[in-house]
């Protein structure tokens, strides 16, 4: 709806700039007498309407591209805002994974090097995406790479205390589990 209204004042920035401009000078010209003729202050209205008219669009332009501006950053910020939220969130998720999803979170976290690659309708690779701590290339049901969420490596303590200590050791240095 005020795309239009943007567009408008946008493209009609000069005209209201010649205005502007051409009205002060006027107005300043008529006042100091920098003219051969005075006007009087009865004939100036129409040029000081004229130039109001052209600040006015003025303004409305400033205020418009202040609002897009103003508008992008906080999309902006609501994006990274969620972006933070989610991540800082994941961890809290682990109680809701199986033990085999776990013990491969848990080898993942401890082989970052590693190209993880599997069908995200496979398990373990379905619950690990859903749970954003996996991120899937594509949509598709083809093999394909994970990029794995950097929470994951950060907090790898946290998935440790889910497992038992003895497997700890033996899931990270083993092929991965879900081959």
């Amino acid at each position: 709806m005020f795309d239009k209204l943007f567009e408008i004042v946008a493209k009609s920035t000069r005209f209201g700039f010649a205005l502007a401009f051409a009205g002060t000078i006027f107005i300043l010209g008529n006042k100091y007498e920098w003219w051969s003729i005075k006007l009087a202050p009865d004939q100036t209205s129409y040029i000081i309407f004229a130039t109001l008219l052209g600040y006015g669009i003025l303004v409305a332009s400033a205020l418009a591209n202040g609002f897009r501006l103003a508008w992008a950053v906080a999309d902006w910020g609501w994006t990274a805002f969620r972006h933070w939220r989610q991540n800082s969130n994941i961890m809290d998720k682990l109680h809701e994974l199986t033990p085999r999803q776990t013990a491969a979170l848990w080898w993942i976290s401890q082989n970052p090097n590693v190209i993880i690659h599997g069908s995200i309708f496979e398990d373990p690779f379905r619950a690990l995406c859903s749970k954003k701590y996996l991120h899937a290339a594509s949509g598709t049901a083809q093999a394909q790479g994970f990029k794995v969420n950097k929470v994951v490596f950060r907090k790898s303590a946290k998935i440790a205390e889910r497992l038992p200590p003895h497997l700890l050791d033996q899931i990270a240095k083993g092929p991965a589990p879900w081959r």
